[in-house]
């Protein structure tokens, strides 16, 4: 028992002085060589990134892996908004507003016509336009729309007026009559398949 008590005593006694000449090696050796050994220079390599291909400024205080980023595999509520616009579209109308009329001047006689039309929705109303066919003309055709004088000149074939929309209202009136004529002359105006169409810009913001 004695003779194994002194074999552990020297065995420690030896790690201890083994443990004190490491210390004192260290502590000797250039800073160069004990970086090296203690694999300093490895670790402040990876984090200046100048083997990884990224150069940093100063030490990395604080690094975090966020993880893996998965998108919810759990059902997410559904939330109800307010309906949206979803189309707008141009909806024409057309209207007859005469088979055909005649308008004349002389210095005797005038004869004039007038055409009645409602607009229902000035709101959404995009464009009004009124088309006729003349069959004979002779002189100026003047076209009047609420008293104000819209067309003054002279019309041919399949002719299109475009009306106002500022001086259109919920109801209205067309005026036809033709420019003063010649002494013992006779301006005359013949159109036939007088119609309006209407334009309107519709807007669908209900849900289909």
């Amino acid at each position: 028992m004695k003779k194994s008590q002194t074999s552990a005593g020297s065995i420690a006694v030896f790690v201890i002085l083994l443990a004190l000449f490491m210390v004192l090696y260290l502590l000797f050796l250039p800073p160069k060589d004990r970086a090296n050994l203690l694999g300093e220079n490895k670790t402040s390599e990876d984090t200046n990134g100048n083997n990884g291909g990224t150069t940093a400024s100063g030490n990395v205080l604080l690094t975090q892996s966020l993880g893996l980023l998965k998108p919810f595999e759990k059902e997410t509520s559904t939330h109800e908004i307010d309906s949206v616009q979803l189309f707008l579209k141009d909806e024409p109308m057309t209207e007859d507003l005469a088979t055909s009329i005649s308008v004349s001047k002389s210095m005797f006689s005038t004869e004039t016509k007038q055409l009645r039309f409602n607009i229902d929705d000035l709101t959404n109303l995009n464009k009004v336009t009124l088309f006729f066919l003349v069959t004979q003309a002779k002189g100026e055709l003047i076209i009047e729309l609420n008293n104000i004088e819209i067309f003054n000149g002279k019309a041919s074939g399949l002719q299109d007026v475009t009306l106002p929309l500022g001086v259109l209202k919920e109801s209205n009136t067309l005026t036809f009559r033709v420019s003063s004529a010649s002494f013992f002359s006779k301006n005359v105006y013949s159109l036939n398949n007088i119609k309006l169409r209407e334009s309107f810009e519709l807007t669908n913001t209900k849900e289909l």
